[in-house]
């Protein structure tokens, strides 16, 4: 928790017989232990998203590495603290033996409840926001959508929102305009992604001329390989809004 303060940008998931310690190099240990659902680390991709959408921190660390494990009481959490890395902090949950025997979506449940736990136990003073962002997964789940920028004009607030998907299923990024002087709220086809990682470089700006949001990639090598596959800067004119169907 030492050094300069970095937004939570992922959290991910292992399986092992023994609780790790401060600064132990981290590693599955007991792979099959619990039979954890294919889309546990989506869950951790999916949460940490909308944690970074809000500008939530655990402090020097952006990677929160969690130890499933049968050597604590079920469902009892342990913040271990930094990791063999700076940029990784530890936690560990309890799981019961009988806990492989659920179904994947009570698996899935199970950890989302206990992650919410361990990051409320790191940073109890954001209380409020984790328990906003643990009601909106509740209610959105796979399809829970994430904020990646907003843009203000005179006209238009812009809106760009991504979805974290379940395996194998679809991601997109879509753009969301509010007209300022009516209220009234339009929403562009979505855009489908190759991988839902691909809107952080796809949409690091957003423009609006010639009655044309454009997204703006972000300018590195890095950033140029996932863009790759796309006609970027992504354009979408006005005229392909619609009202929103949740509006």
């Amino acid at each position: 928790m030492e050094g300069k303060a970095r937004l939570l940008t992922d959290i991910r998931y292992f399986e092992t017989g023994h609780v790790p310690v401060k600064g132990e190099p981290f590693h599955s240990s007991s792979a099959g232990l619990f039979k954890l659902p294919k889309d546990v680390h989506r869950l951790g991709q999916r949460i940490a998203c909308l944690l970074e959408s809000e500008k939530f921190s655990i402090g020097g660390a952006d990677h929160l590495y969690v130890a499933l494990t049968s050597a604590l009481p079920s469902q009892q959490v342990v913040c271990i603290g930094p990791g063999f890395e700076r940029w990784q902090t530890y936690a560990a949950f309890g799981l019961s033996p009988k806990f492989k025997a659920l179904p994947a979506s009570a698996k899935l449940d199970c950890i989302a409840a206990l992650t919410f736990e361990a990051l409320h136990a790191l940073v109890p003073r954001q209380a409020a926001l984790l328990e906003q962002v643990r009601q909106r997964l509740l209610e959105g789940a796979a399809a829970t959508r994430v904020l990646r920028l907003s843009k203000d004009t005179t006209g238009y607030r812009f809106e760009v929102w991504f979805n974290v998907p379940a395996s194998g299923k679809q991601a997109y990024l879509q753009v969301v305009a509010r007209n300022n002087a009516t209220g009234q709220v339009l929403e562009a086809p979505p855009f489908p992604l190759a991988d839902y990682q691909h809107v952080f470089a796809l949409a690091s700006s957003i423009s609006f001329t010639r009655n044309t949001v454009n997204l703006m990639p972000r300018a590195s090598f890095r950033a140029s390989q996932s863009t790759a596959g796309y006609a970027s800067p992504l354009r979408f004119p006005m005229s392909v809004f619609t009202p929103a169907t949740d509006a």
